[in-house]
């Protein structure tokens, strides 16, 4: 039986194949139920939409939030996540966003330590003024 190719996969005896993708090898996410397998396509392609909303509402998040630093680790989450997500979808994209996100996250982290760490050195210049 050969392979059956499906939007970012394929499916080979009864198994649904994640293509790989960025270098990574292919790999088996899970089967075809019930020799239906329109549905079982459909139903990993529905958990790479729900995975990308999920990503879709952390960069929302992200940008209406005045603290971008309490996503870190949700973000951190999430990308290790696109390696090893059972969905049928273009992971690569979601993991490119999400690198473009962290460089914007850590950027404001850095700049808010180093506006904290300059209060906290006109307090002690303050402090030692009064004394």
């Amino acid at each position: 039986m050969g392979n059956i190719n499906v939007p970012f996969g394929f499916i080979q005896n009864g198994k649904i194949y994640l293509s790989g993708q960025s270098g990574l090898p292919d790999r088996e996410i899970g089967i075809v139920k019930n020799d239906d397998e329109e549905a079982s396509v459909a139903y990993f392609v529905d958990k790479y939409s729900v995975f990308q909303q999920k990503m879709d509402e952390l960069e929302k998040q992200v940008s209406i939030s005045e603290i971008m630093g309490s996503f870190l680790m949700k973000l951190l989450h999430l990308k290790k996540l696109t390696r090893t997500h059972n969905g049928l979808g273009d992971y690569m994209v979601i993991n490119k966003r999400l690198e473009e996100l962290e460089k914007v996250v850590r950027a404001e982290i850095l700049e808010n330590q180093e506006r904290n760490t300059a209060i906290k050195r006109d307090l002690l210049d303050d402090l030692n003024e009064a004394v």
